[in-house]
């Protein structure tokens, strides 16, 4: 009779273990993952709201626009867009 591999064999039921419980976390935040998508989708239709001075939870997600009358600094970000075209932005820091 040909024996198991003991470390080998404890690593993946570790694994499984882990896996389980993040799987079962996950269920559990189905609700709460839920109720922030909502948030979001409603978010989409409101107006835009002046840019806060300290943030709040209530707008995140929201379009706002600002005015910078005085940058402190400048940096660039390069990227790309949805369509997959590559670019770059400059940031001002307020």
């Amino acid at each position: 009779m040909k024996r198991l591999p003991l470390i080998p064999t404890l690593l993946v039921a570790a694994a499984m273990g882990v896996m389980i419980w993040l799987g079962i976390w996950q269920l559990q935040r189905l609700g709460e993952k839920q109720a922030l998508l909502a948030n979001y989708r409603a978010a989409e239709s409101l107006p835009e709201t002046a840019w806060p001075a300290t943030p709040d939870r209530a707008l995140i997600f929201r379009r706002a626009r600002g005015f910078c009358l005085a940058p402190v600094s400048w940096r660039a970000k390069s990227g790309r867009n949805r369509a997959g075209g590559s670019g770059w932005s400059h940031i001002a820091a307020c």
